[in-house]
């Protein structure tokens, strides 16, 4: 195990690769659900046999009081399930237009049954969203304490974010069946097969992220972004408030690099390059932050990979190929439309931007977090723009 966090770039390539084979694997349970659980829970398990440390123990608890933990979480837990599988059935609506109610839709239960299985046996259970919400019901007590808000905070994050990936993660292993390899070996086609490569693994790391969390992880919410603005420009990013405010900024996604540069093959490919590093990075980011992937919480610090370089390389990244794919400073049609896309996609930069800041706010709030932005190499506060 010391190897494998020594290693810790070797070991994510390694963890990477085995997500993409199993994400090829026959459907063993005759549904997409079923296969996006199956990824998710065999990553949170590497993860889990990867990443853990030895901590000692709390203390022998005694069976009364561990029978009443149990309790606590169980209502707690099944809480945090209802409210998740009723956000799915929602996002399912907003983001496939699906309005079909299926059986499948209980193996988005199956990520989270496991973390808290994990967490229960390997140690004392300690104080979380499940434990909150489980102990406010069962106990009556609707004190908003500074613990209780982290964790309602916390569980409202769990319950947006985490039925979100599953849907997106449904969606893009069928298109991993399609794309897993180029469909032609033109840029076109190339280029498919990157971004299908690329969101999958982001929307499959990131759904263990929010599914994960374990004390031998050291993974838990130590707190959650206490600024209402920084939950608006980020919560705006996702669907279906992308959908509402795409309606006003008009911004219409387009890969029109390729017929940009369809004339000049050696532009087309150094473009498809430059991509394709894009893309690398962004997904290298979600990645290295693992088990500790959440929007809105702190988790704790991470360093290594990307975040060696810069704080927000995903949003760097993600920007980038914004600009990059979309090529809206190119008047393919028009010079009227090409400026009414520079400005929509000037305005997601914005928000990006502020998305970076209000981050920073909440994370300087760390001893930890303030040694390593004074300790990165892009530490100017100009270079917080622009990780999802």
């Amino acid at each position: 195990m010391r190897l494998c966090r020594r290693g810790r770039l070797l070991t994510n390539i390694l963890l990477v690769l085995l997500v993409l084979v199993f994400a090829r694997l026959p459907k063993l349970f005759g549904g997409s659900a079923a296969d996006a659980a199956l990824v998710i829970v065999v990553l949170m398990g590497l993860q889990t046999m990867l990443f853990a440390e030895q901590k000692p123990g709390r203390g022998v608890v005694s069976l009364p009081r561990l029978r009443q933990a149990i309790f606590v979480r169980a209502v707690g837990f099944a809480v945090v399930s209802l409210l998740a599988v009723g956000s799915y059935g929602l996002q399912k609506i907003f983001i496939l237009n699906d309005w079909r109610i299926h059986r499948d839709l209980l193996w988005l239960l199956v990520p989270l049954c496991f973390s808290v299985l994990i967490d229960t046996s390997s140690s004392r259970p300690y104080v979380d969203e499940y434990w909150t919400v489980g102990k406010t019901l069962a106990g009556g007590r609707w004190k908003l304490t500074a613990i209780a808000r982290r964790d309602f905070g916390s569980c409202f994050i769990k319950v947006f974010f985490y039925p979100m990936m599953f849907v997106y993660i449904e969606q893009y292993l069928r298109l991993f069946d399609r794309y897993w390899l180029p469909q032609s070996w033109t840029a076109a086609g190339i280029y498919a097969s990157l971004a299908t490569y690329y969101l999958l693994v982001d929307l499959i790391f990131g759904a263990s992220g929010y599914a994960l969390s374990l004390q031998i992880l050291g993974n838990r919410v130590r707190s959650v972004n206490p600024y209402p603005a920084g939950w608006l420009v980020t919560i705006i990013c996702y669907s279906p408030f992308w959908d509402m405010i795409g309606r006003f900024v008009i911004f219409q996604w387009h890969a029109d690099w390729i017929v940009w540069t369809k004339d000049w093959p050696v532009v087309q490919s150094v473009w498809l390059t430059m991509i394709a590093c894009c893309f690398v990075v962004y997904a290298w980011a979600t990645v290295e932050l693992g088990p500790r992937f959440s929007n809105l919480t702190y988790r704790g610090t991470v360093d290594s990979g990307p975040y060696r370089l810069m704080k927000h390389p995903a949003y760097v990244s993600k920007i980038a190929s914004y600009w990059l794919i979309t090529v809206p400073f190119v008047p393919i049609y028009g010079w009227a439309f090409a400026f009414q896309q520079c400005l929509a996609l000037s305005f997601w930069c914005s928000v990006y931007y502020f998305r970076a800041k209000y981050e920073e706010k909440h994370l300087l709030r760390y001893p930890e977090y303030k040694a390593y932005a004074s300790s990165t190499i892009m530490r100017h506060p100009d270079t917080y723009i622009l990780a999802s």
